[in-house]
């Protein structure tokens, strides 16, 4: 579900809002929504994967992250670059972040169900 909370501020920009409380409260979903990722990365490599791993794990999904988010910035420069603005990319993150919920909710079952 945290996935989807990045859709409200998606839709808010895209239909154009502007002041600075809209845009505040746009900064402030988006915090939301982006500060949950390692929260469910952390706890889902809890629940899917031994505890003697976890940190392997942990670090590689981190690692995957940091990448994403080096590669991700410069994907929506060249796109405003091109286009004079962003519509073009935030349209785009609408199915992606879609199929990352839809992806979470198919994980199943935990692998093993104490907790740490």
């Amino acid at each position: 579900m945290a996935f989807l909370l990045l859709l409200i501020p998606i839709a808010l920009v895209l239909s154009g809002v502007h002041g600075s409380a809209g845009l505040a409260f746009v900064a402030l979903l988006v915090g939301f929504s982006f500060g949950s990722e390692m929260d469910v990365a952390i706890y889902l490599s809890t629940r899917y994967f031994d505890s003697r791993i976890f940190i392997t794990i942990l670090g590689a999904i981190m690692g995957l992250l940091m990448l994403g988010n080096g590669i991700g910035a410069a994907i929506p420069g060249r796109i405003f670059d091109a286009t004079g603005n962003y519509r073009l990319f935030l349209a785009a993150v609408i199915p992606l972040v879609l199929i990352s919920s839809l992806l979470t909710r198919t994980l199943g079952p935990y692998a093993r169900a104490s907790a740490l």
